[in-house]
């Protein structure tokens, strides 16, 4: 029961769809500008604690929110690599991204309609 319970606990890539709802309400919220940024860093966000399960590998559910002109990209951080070497992450993109222009991606793969599953290196 326990191994069971670990697997569905924390989202992982065989188990996004399960979360997708959870994932999509915390980008809406986002865009709606209902959470709260943290003072001490622009970029991140602390979503409601009912959804902090959401980014298991970021402190007390912390999103990265990029605006460039119109083009939103939120980031759920939900495994670091090691001692800071890097980390794996659901990440919404209104926009493409060119994986190929930025060198510190190890890989990711496209889970539909603006969802991707990212590695990247620090």
């Amino acid at each position: 029961m326990f191994l069971i319970s670990a697997y569905f606990d924390i989202p992982r890539i065989e188990t996004f769809a399960l979360y997708r709802p959870a994932f999509e309400r915390v980008v809406q919220m986002v865009k709606t500008n209902k959470i709260v940024k943290d003072n001490s860093e622009p970029e991140f966000f602390q979503i409601p604690c009912d959804y902090s399960y959401l980014t298991p590998a970021s402190p007390q559910g912390i999103v990265r929110v990029k605006q460039e002109g119109d083009s939103l990209t939120v980031t759920f951080r939900i495994f670091n690599m090691g001692f800071g070497d890097g980390y794996t992450a659901f990440v919404y993109r209104d926009h493409p991204f060119d994986y190929k222009q930025d060198t510190n991606y190890i890989e990711f793969k496209d889970l539909g309609n603006y969802w991707y599953w990212e590695r990247w290196t620090s």
